[in-house]
């Protein structure tokens, strides 16, 4: 049953190396999560030392070292390019009248 454990974690470590970074970088975050805790649950006169702790953690933090964005909803981008499409088409189609304008008036009256 080890050497099975074993076999499987040298497997994880050559093919799937990312998947052990982000598992210790999810460790490290939740370490650090649980002594920023410990340090705002100080009593009364602790407070200003759990502060200071807690600025000192939190500046050192993997959370400020990554950069903080939105995720977009999926459908947003979907429907950005569906009224682009669209906007698109109207152009199209209002450039084509205005030639078949010209055309039309372009020609001689008889």
């Amino acid at each position: 049953m080890k050497e099975l454990k074993n076999l499987s974690m040298e497997a994880l470590e050559v093919h799937k190396s990312h998947f052990i970074y982000c598992s210790q970088e999810r460790l490290k975050k939740l370490e650090h999560m649980v002594q920023l805790r410990k340090a705002q649950q100080g009593d009364a006169s602790g407070k200003k030392q759990g502060a200071v702790l807690s600025r000192k953690l939190s500046s050192s933090s993997i959370l400020s070292k990554k950069k903080q964005y939105t995720v977009p909803h999926p459908l947003s981008e979907t429907k950005r390019l569906a009224h682009k499409l669209s906007n698109q088409l109207q152009s199209k189609a209002e450039k084509k009248a205005c030639e078949s304008m010209d055309s039309n008036s372009a020609l001689p009256s008889q």
